[in-house]
């Protein structure tokens, strides 16, 4: 009897593990399946794309498509590595975005490289997802710098205060420093120089020098970049003798002038530098002629002399580049003049530290020259819509501030301000009250800056390719520009005077016949076909700055972007509004060999 309830125990206990243990199995059963419907969707991914060859820094842009773009995390991977967070971004389209640096990619040589886009609902499980693979481009070789002793130089025979001089020739002397040590002793800095040219130098007086007697000295310069990474050194013996010396030789001969020593029977010398007059462009003006706007310009480009002249910078990056190439680069030096002789505008925003200040400086430097300056103004709340020049006031208030300081500095003085690049054409990452403040700042701006009398204002209005006429036209109405001067048209980027007169046109009849301008910085051989912005390869500077247009709506062509400022880490480029004198220099080279 016993034994009889003790089986049928054992039989009700099997049957309901067995229940159990298949309850289990079947929900686990359900639950990889609907993961397996979650993750068979495909993620719809812009860039970059299959077998692409790409380098450097890049956008990888994605989406599901038919789905909230904040319903949803995004995740980027390589070779099946750890999962990579991608943000939100409204630029075209609402889709998840992530800056890739592929500089580092080297493991698989230039691939292939397997990418895969991950996406996961708020409870973290995989609904979509897509893989390919791309190639990288081969990495740049790291350039090499020359540094160059113009004083002394190997085998000097020198006394006394010595003024010593070196410079790096391919590079802007702010973008570098140099140190000079003695016996590997510690580095010391040296200073920037432009007298003759541009280049480091520190005086030293050797009358100390003892401890290895007359010598040899070992003396090294050390250049290191702005990251205080090596770039080059270059070492050299000298001797400092105890008596008279003989003459010493007169130093090599190298590619920038070289400063010589020369001795006399007094008992201290002092090499005297080869003083030498570097020819400095004059202010350019607007053309005395009028330009049409298929204007084809000659070389050099005209200095014509008016009172109405635009100001030149005459310490711009053009001009200081072009001074560094004179000696070793003259034909270079002379496509950078072609730059450095127009009248550029000076872009302010969140970088100033005192607007007030720098902007009456400016200002009145302009004025003292009998010249006009012009600011492009780049400031509000949210600028760029967390693109690569992202930035701007941080509230409302606080941009109101700056502008009130920024008018103040120009005060009663001539100006033309080209107001808020990209504002108005690209807002659609605003939300609608944030939209509402944005028009409501541009209209203070136009009133605070109008109210100084001779100030000339320009609402930026994107390009003709961006925003439909009437649309931009209802968008510049809320921002007041029936107070302003008129509109902007294409600043920093690469389209024809021809269709920005046309979208000029059309702007100008549903806004009350109102004025404009055209960037025509870069636009000098028109945009690429796929309307490729950020630093496109094989564009031209375009017409030179002048009011004399030929057209009664259009007031002036302007050089509103600095051409060989970087649009941003693509392509090549720096990072947004660094110099690139490479990309500066192809700008003025295409511009006299185009047809």
């Amino acid at each position: 009897m016993a034994m009889r309830i003790f089986l049928v125990a054992v039989i009700v206990i099997s049957t309901f593990v067995t229940s159990i243990v298949g309850s289990y199995l079947r929900a686990r059963t359900d639950q990889n399946e609907e993961n397996t419907v979650h993750a068979q969707s495909s993620v719809n991914v812009w860039w970059p794309v299959p077998n692409v060859k790409v380098g450097g820094v890049q956008p990888f842009k994605a989406m599901i498509s038919g789905q909230d773009v904040n319903s949803y995390d995004m995740y980027w991977q390589v070779d099946g590595d750890r999962l990579n967070s991608m943000h939100t971004s409204y630029t075209d389209y609402p889709h998840k975005e992530a800056m890739v640096d592929l500089s580092g990619w080297n493991w698989r040589g230039a691939g292939p490289y397997t990418i895969a886009f991950i996406a996961k609902d708020r409870a973290n499980n995989t609904i979509a997802q897509s893989s390919f693979v791309i190639y990288t481009s081969s990495p740049t070789p790291k350039k090499s710098y020359v540094l160059t002793s113009l004083w002394p130089v190997d085998g000097s025979r020198i006394v006394g205060s010595q003024l010593f001089k070196a410079v790096i020739e391919d590079k802007s002397i702010e973008e570098y420093h140099i140190y000079w040590q003695v016996d590997g002793d510690r580095l010391n800095p040296m200073e920037n120089s432009y007298t003759g040219f541009p280049h480091k130098e520190t005086v030293i007086e050797l009358s100390g020098w003892t401890w290895r007697g007359e010598g040899p000295y070992r003396i090294t310069f050390v250049a290191k970049d702005n990251s205080q990474n090596e770039l080059a050194r270059k070492d050299m013996a000298i001797y400092v003798p105890r008596s008279i010396p003989t003459p010493t030789p007169v130093p090599v001969s190298v590619s920038m002038p070289v400063a010589t020593s020369i001795f006399s029977p007094t008992p201290t010398v002092v090499p005297t530098p080869i003083q030498i007059s570097i020819p400095t462009p004059s202010l350019a003006s607007v053309s005395s002629q009028p330009s049409s706007v298929s204007e084809n310009l000659s070389l050099p480009i005209a200095q014509a002399q008016s009172s109405s002249a635009f100001y030149v910078d005459p310490n711009s990056s053009a001009k200081k580049q072009a001074d560094m190439w004179r000696w070793t680069r003259p034909d270079d030096a002379r496509l950078m003049n072609l730059i450095a002789s127009q009248p550029v505008a000076k872009w302010v925003g969140d970088w100033n530290s005192d607007i007030r200040k720098e902007a009456q400086e400016y200002t009145n430097k302009a004025t003292e020259t009998n010249t006009i300056p012009i600011f492009a103004v780049y400031n509000v709340p949210g600028r760029d819509c967390s693109n690569y020049s992202a930035g701007g006031a941080q509230t409302a208030e606080k941009y109101k501030n700056w502008i009130n300081a920024f008018a103040s500095g120009i005060g009663d003085q001539k100006a033309t301000v080209i107001l808020e690049p990209d504002a108005l054409a690209l807002m659609d990452c605003l939300s609608s009250q944030a939209k509402q403040v944005r028009f409501d700042l541009i209209a203070y701006a136009v009133s605070k800056l109008k109210a100084n009398g001779k100030t000339k204002v320009y609402v930026d209005a994107g390009h003709a390719k961006w925003i439909a006429s009437t649309e931009m036209a209802e968008r510049l109405q809320k921002a007041g520009i029936q107070q302003a001067d008129g509109f902007a048209l294409n600043v920093s980027n690469f389209y024809s005077n021809e269709e920005n007169v046309r979208y000029g046109e059309e702007v100008s009849r549903n806004t009350g016949g109102k004025h404009f301008v055209i960037d025509s910085s870069r636009n000098g051989v028109g945009a690429l076909a796929d309307l490729a912005w950020c630093n496109p390869q094989g564009r031209a500077l375009g017409t030179r700055p002048t009011v004399n247009t030929g057209h009664s709506l259009l007031d002036a062509y302007l050089w509103v972007k600095v051409p060989g400022e970087s649009d941003g880490p693509c392509n090549g480029g720096p990072s947004a509004g660094q110099w690139w004198p490479e990309y500066a220099l192809d700008l003025a080279r295409k511009y006299i060999t185009r047809d």
